[in-house]
């Protein structure tokens, strides 16, 4: 089973972290390849994924469910083409900065199985520099 396993450090208190990535609607949008993400219920996410091989592209709808709790989000998605299951953590370094750290196990289901698990192994290294850049982003765009 691929995965994906991401750190990034942030240059605000953990707390203040903490209300940006740990919201299902703004992290959802840091994870490489998740082109939306809609609510459906408390809990309950759409992840909508564009898969692309070449020139082949495949759009996968993902039911996530989410739960946070002690700066943690735990989250679990499956769609008929793949299954990802995976943790986002916060800790302190210091009054001033914390460490985020991702880590997302994917598993292709059906005929994509192949294709799927090769395209997430192929882009683990770029995937990791993305969600660097797309979480600093996050926080840059959401703190005043």
């Amino acid at each position: 089973m691929p995965s994906m396993d991401a750190s990034v450090t942030l240059p605000v208190p953990k707390e203040k972290a903490a209300s940006i990535v740990l919201d299902p609607m703004l992290m959802g949008r840091a994870v490489p390849d998740v082109e939306r993400v809609d609510k459906i219920s408390d809990g309950k996410y759409l992840w909508v994924i564009l898969v692309k091989v070449g020139f082949v592209k495949k759009t996968v709808n993902l039911e996530t469910n989410v739960q946070v709790r002690d700066g943690m989000m735990d989250f679990h998605g499956e769609s008929p083409e793949i299954e990802i299951t995976g943790r986002v953590s916060l800790a302190a370094i210091d009054d001033q900065t914390c460490q985020l750290v991702f880590r997302a196990d994917y598993a292709g289901k059906g005929a994509l199985a192949g294709v799927i698990n090769n395209v997430v192994k192929s882009r683990s290294a770029s995937a990791k520099l993305e969600f660097q850049q797309r979480v600093l982003g996050l926080l840059k765009n959401q703190t005043p």
